[in-house]
């Protein structure tokens, strides 16, 4: 069984989502990490 995360960027900085990614990057449990296809959602300011 393989296990990811998809994470929103909704209401994040390019640099908290990048320390996101290095930290998740870096767990062996995870196979695939994604973000959302839209950059403006209902939630959060526009990226």
């Amino acid at each position: 069984m393989k296990f990811g995360v998809q994470a929103t960027q909704a209401g994040a900085s390019w640099d908290e989502l990048l320390s996101l990614w290095q930290e998740l990057d870096g767990d062996s449990n995870f196979d695939h990490l994604w973000l959302m296809d839209h950059f403006v959602s209902g939630m959060g300011a526009p990226m």
